[in-house]
């Protein structure tokens, strides 16, 4: 019996795109740094996967990581979001975004990968297969169901789908998130981003006021990346 093809999960896009990440941020921001994991019980309560730290650092982004879950067309990738058990993701992200937009700090991350050979053979620079996009313009979107991103790796554009276009626009490359932070042209810092974090949370409090009026009442399982990162001298 022949073994079964193993499949392509986010976790290993998040393990291969955060390594080059990291390979960005030792060579240019700051030679040690690294990759944090969090623990199971700070997981369940906020979504976040792991950090990736500069040492001194004081920028910030976040990443909700996705991988390619169909190839329609040539350069054409498919990706679902609000997906998760409460589909509430995507709104956790939205309200992140939301709090975070001068400059924008959050960001889906879509690598047009969609099975083992292919990243074989990306491997080991996810960085030109992958594509950043800002959550904001999307809007909230409350009708609890999955949604779809439709990627042109080519033209680096975008078409969120229900049943209608939702939203549509171009993509950064993980080059140009990585200029922006530099510049501050993008990333917030760590304390504001914290605090921002806290006001998305699911406790009670006068901080959950705004986020209520906007999308209700909701489970937190907002799943990222954050990056700290240093401004510029």
């Amino acid at each position: 019996m022949s073994a079964s093809p193993r499949l392509l999960t986010e976790k290993t896009i998040e393990l291969n795109f955060t390594a080059n990440v990291l390979d960005d941020l030792r060579s240019t921001i700051h030679p040690r740094a690294y990759a944090y994991g969090f623990s199971l019980t700070y997981e369940g309560q906020t979504g976040l996967d792991s950090t990736v730290d500069a040492p001194g650092g004081t920028q910030v982004i976040g990443l909700q990581l996705k991988r390619a879950k169909d190839h329609p067309a040539p350069n054409v990738f498919g990706f679902e979001f609000n997906n998760n058990r409460w589909r509430d993701q995507h709104n956790l992200v939205w309200l992140a975004s939301a709090r975070n937009r001068t400059p924008p700090a959050i960001f889906y991350s879509l690598t047009c990968i969609s099975n083992i050979s292919s990243l074989a053979g990306s491997s080991p620079d996810l960085r030109p297969s992958t594509f950043l996009l800002d959550p904001f313009p999307i809007g909230p979107i409350n009708d609890r169901r999955p949604h779809d991103i439709l990627v042109d790796s080519v033209a680096r554009t975008y078409k969120v789908l229900s049943g209608e276009p939702l939203a549509r626009g171009k993509l950064r490359t993980w080059k140009d998130v990585l200029a922006g932070i530099k510049s501050g042209d993008v990333g917030v810092e760590v304390e504001e981003f914290r605090e921002s974090l806290r006001k998305v949370s699911p406790l009670e409090s006068d901080q959950e006021v705004w986020i209520n009026a906007k999308v209700g009442k909701r489970r937190v399982n907002l799943r990222g990346m954050l990056i700290p990162q240093s401004r510029p001298p």
